[in-house]
């Protein structure tokens, strides 16, 4: 699955530098644009960003590009995992600056 790497300003996306096809879990129900991913290293697949079990900075974070429904079957969905996104579309950041500093860490950076 090939994706585009192009400007998406209406979703918030200020510059996308690298995109992946990535496997969601179907546990994530439904995933929402801009909500932080985090990739699961047992399962091969990318669920929900849970602070209490990914906040130790040892997994791979991403951003969902799109909103889709997983509730049926695991989906494969463009992840970013390097360019900028607006701090505004990433929810958990404003309470939580220690997701922030994963998301550096990954070269997401909230603008």
């Amino acid at each position: 699955m090939m994706f585009k790497r192009e400007n998406f300003e209406k979703k918030g996306i200020v510059r996308d530098e690298k995109s992946i096809a990535g496997v969601v879990d179907k546990t994530a129900k439904k995933i929402e644009f801009a909500e932080v991913l985090a990739y699961n290293h047992t399962t091969k697949k990318w669920v929900k960003y849970v602070k209490e079990t990914h906040n130790t900075g040892a997994f791979l974070l991403g951003v969902a590009k799109d909103e889709i429904d997983v509730t049926s079957a695991d989906k494969t969905i463009a992840i970013l995992v390097r360019g900028e996104v607006a701090r505004v579309d990433v929810k958990a950041v404003e309470s939580d600056e220690a997701l922030y500093s994963l998301l550096a860490r990954q070269g997401l950076f909230l603008v």
